[in-house]
């Protein structure tokens, strides 16, 4: 099974509103070009906002679904904010260990 590709919404990053930042729930892990069905999950991951002219703040997250505190730190967008989710680790079907899904890179408009 190829390392699925962790997404938000439809996306992998790029530009995102701060509206629909807002509304989303959690990461997901998503195979592509692969025939097979295959359900991997997403183990953990770190949400970090990077707002302009202020320090970063961290939430770190067990499973894919948001924790009070990501979603907490998710619901903080604002316009200019830069979001990324870092050490995105993940299993799929025959896995003995975690597979690192890297970093996602969201800027707030």
């Amino acid at each position: 099974i190829p390392d699925p590709v962790p997404k938000l919404s439809n996306s992998k990053s790029g530009v995102m509103s701060s509206g629909e930042f807002k509304l989303q729930v959690g990461l997901h892990p998503e195979l592509e070009n692969f025939d097979f069905e295959a359900e991997c999950i997403i183990e953990e991951f770190k949400l970090v906002r990077v707002p302009k002219r202020k320090d970063a703040r961290v939430s770190f997250n067990k499973g894919g679904r948001y924790s009070p505190e990501t979603k907490a730190l998710a619901e903080m967008a604002r316009p200019t904010d830069r979001y990324y989710f870092e050490d995105i680790k993940c299993k799929c079907p025959g896995d003995t260990r975690s597979r690192d899904l890297g970093i996602m890179k969201f800027n707030i408009n």
